[in-house]
């Protein structure tokens, strides 16, 4: 089926990797650190994203999720919201299901994604992402975290 002229179309930006490159393993029932990820800036003002999560499986049964938490920076001056914890879980946007069918294979990385409707306060909103592990298993180093901005835009 051919796409009209002047329909809405998805337009995808260029993917953006929020894990700072030397990411810490996340013990089941833990938060990762801030210093795991470093701030994302919607640059491109885009009204929605995907987020891609990368991870090694761990040897254990999998069983659960691994929740996503957003950080809105600088939405006032300087002022940030509160950072989650895992008794204070603010800022839950999604959830990362787990297919244990390939969890059970230790030999490849999975990738989920989590489509993500950023709040926003100003052009260049700029985020801090966390991860709360609930798998039932310790999430082994070097994690990957990226952002893929999607905006609309008219066919051509």
């Amino acid at each position: 089926m051919a796409i009209n002229t002047d329909a809405t179309i998805f337009v995808f930006g260029t993917t953006d990797a929020v894990d700072d490159g030397t990411t810490s393993s996340i013990s089941d029932g833990a938060m990762s650190a801030a210093a795991d990820v470093t701030i994302w800036t919607n640059d491109d003002d885009a009204a929605f994203a995907n987020l891609v999560l990368n991870w090694q499986h761990p040897s254990g049964t999998i069983d659960g999720h691994i929740l996503l938490h957003v950080r809105p920076m600088n939405i006032d001056g300087t002022n940030d919201s509160p950072a989650p914890t895992t008794t204070d879980q603010l800022g839950i946007a999604g959830r990362f299901e787990i297919d244990t069918a390939k969890a059970a294979t230790t030999d490849h990385p999975y990738l989920a994604h989590i489509d993500l409707r950023p709040f926003t306060m100003k052009a260049s909103q700029e985020f801090e992402f966390y991860l709360f592990n609930n798998t039932g298993v310790t999430i082994s180093a070097n994690w990957d975290l990226d952002v893929v901005p999607i905006t609309y835009n008219g066919a051509a």
